[in-house]
């Protein structure tokens, strides 16, 4: 499935990120945490439903950005 093939290519990046520079692709650590966070959530509740909104509080929407810019 779609969803499968999108997690493959999320953990390859995640594997290839630390051959780079992590000051370089400091931008693309925090989109890639966002959005696997999202593909997450969406594996987690199921695809019934694939046009409804995933949500994420502030809150949490700063925790992963901070987590891709320090982690």
């Amino acid at each position: 499935a779609l969803a499968d093939e999108a997690a493959a290519l999320y953990r390859e990046c995640d594997e290839l990120a630390v051959q780079l520079d992590s000051r370089a692709i400091r931008p693309a650590r925090v989109m890639w945490r966002v959005y696997a966070a999202y593909l997450q959530e969406m594996q987690a509740r199921g695809w019934a439903n694939p046009l409804a909104t995933v949500r994420f509080s502030k809150f949490k929407k700063l925790r992963l950005a901070a987590s891709g810019l320090f982690g």
